[in-house]
């Protein structure tokens, strides 16, 4: 068996070269970038894929038993005919994905219809063409255009002092439900009392809509979800003024992603220019 590294898989990936077949069992991939991999027939059994981006990636006919995704991006990726039992994809953004004749038993975390997108992978979407957001609505395109109702969020990544007494870590919180907990929010750092200080990601909760109904179908993410337009109104607002203003923070402390943020700031406020009329 080859010790492929993650440098290795991502040079393969880069290159065009195909790992159909490849054995890959219980090896760390964590935060390795796949997209459009050849992996087709590869044993992954194990294999800890959590925070790759697989957009585009061919796992067909896969061995992926207790393979790993969390928080890892499967976009227009395909799965069919390989064995996903006891793989997890909690936290995974996954759209349009082809499971067709999957062996699926006993799968966890995974959510159609509620995600948490990072500025990064944004910024990629929309580089690459493949996304466009209006006000609060994003699209990502494909051979079918699914669209999400966004709102701005945090992750909480890390723990850079203190302990984690209020369980936050991996958690996606809004502005508002951090405030409650007690946090004091400055850009990409939040802070509890004296001495716990966590690091954040900036990023937007996407709600599938319905493209039936027009209407956002919500599943868990974060533990208090509105139940109508005027509570969505009511919690948003505020939310809304600080993360502009985090922003505009973000945009005269980083120069060379001014225009990034300045397309994030402009969603950001049309959003809560919609929802104050």
């Amino acid at each position: 068996m080859i010790n492929y590294t993650k440098n290795d898989i991502e040079k393969k990936i880069k290159n065009g070269e195909s790992l159909e077949g490849a054995d890959l069992k219980g090896l760390n991939f964590q935060g390795v970038d796949c997209r459009n991999g050849k992996f087709k027939g590869a044993n992954l059994r194990y294999t800890n894929l959590s925070e790759a981006n697989l957009t585009g990636a061919d796992l067909t006919e896969c061995n992926l038993r207790h393979a790993t995704f969390t928080n890892s991006i499967l976009i227009d990726t395909d799965v069919s005919n390989s064995d996903l039992t006891h793989a997890d994809f909690s936290g995974a953004i996954v759209i349009r994905l082809n499971y067709k004749g999957a062996k699926m038993e006993n799968i966890k975390g995974v959510s159609k219809k509620k995600f948490f997108f990072t500025q990064p992978l944004l910024d990629d979407l929309f580089e690459k063409g493949k996304a466009s957001f209006e006000k609060d609505i994003l699209t990502v395109k494909g051979t079918k255009n699914e669209t999400f109702r966004m709102m701005p969020a945090y992750k909480v990544v890390d723990i850079e002092a203190g302990e984690d007494t209020k369980k936050l870590m991996g958690k996606v919180k809004t502005q508002k439900e951090l405030e409650e907990i007690g946090l004091e929010i400055y850009m990409d750092t939040a802070i509890l009392g004296d001495d716990v200080v966590y690091k954040l990601e900036l990023g937007v909760i996407g709600i599938k809509i319905d493209s039936s109904k027009q209407s956002a179908t919500v599943t868990e993410t974060t533990e208090k979800e509105p139940k109508s337009d005027k509570p969505i109104k009511e919690e948003t607002v505020q939310n809304m003024e600080d993360t502009v203003r985090n922003m505009e923070k973000v945009i005269k402390d980083d120069k060379q992603k001014v225009q990034k943020s300045e397309d994030m700031l402009s969603m950001l406020t049309n959003y809560f220019n919609d929802k104050m009329e």
